[in-house]
């Protein structure tokens, strides 16, 4: 409904044709926008006439990493592919990456634990039919499994933060000395007997 980029676009036509429905049919039907909170403000702010019609503002947060894995193991155990459970370890490495993607550009909350269980499944059989996995482990997504998939994710979701920021112009130097603050560990705080030792 809304191009920052294009303000003759079909959506701004469709919006002020949904604005005047919302005002001459305000009693008949409800209108629900849904959507990622930025572009959910930049939509009601590209009118006026939202502000006085869109009374009420929900904000769900995102599902913590244990929640994912959760999610993902619903998805698993539903895919009905014969795969249905993930080893401890395989586990504990899988909530580490929802974590990390959790604070990513574009993270996709649910949808991110589905398509992990889709990219895991192919990882899992196409491991297993080369023998890098044992045929005990058959139907369980295994540590291998796991750091295979993270490995394409490092992969995808650079290509994708990259794209991020030259859509959005944004400097790639100050977004890595930023990402860098996270990674770092706190230092000494006697610097000279570091330096000393």
């Amino acid at each position: 409904l809304f191009n920052e980029k294009d303000n003759s676009s079909v959506g701004a036509e469709a919006t002020g044709v949904l604005l005047k429905a919302m005002e001459d049919h305000r009693d008949e039907f409800v209108v629900i926008f849904a959507g990622y909170e930025d572009a959910m403000t930049r939509l009601l702010a590209s009118n006026e006439g939202f502000a006085s019609r869109v009374k009420h503002k929900l904000y769900f947060k995102s599902y913590t990493a244990e929640e994912l894995v959760q999610i993902f193991e619903l998805f698993l155990r539903k895919a009905g592919q014969h795969v249905d459970s993930i080893e401890p370890e395989a586990r504990d490495l899988l909530m580490a990456e929802f974590e990390a993607e959790s604070r990513m550009p574009g993270f996709g909350n649910g949808r991110t634990a589905r398509n992990a269980c889709d990219a895991l499944l192919d990882i899992h059989a196409d491991r297993f039919m080369e023998g890098d996995v044992p045929k005990d482990k058959r139907g369980i997504i295994t540590l291998g499994d796991v750091e295979a998939f993270v490995e394409e994710q490092r992969v995808k979701l650079g290509a994708s933060n990259r794209n991020f920021m030259a859509h959005n112009h944004i400097d790639e130097s100050i977004v890595s000395i930023s990402e860098l603050k996270s990674r770092t560990k706190s230092g000494s705080k006697d610097w000279k007997a570091s330096m000393i030792a």
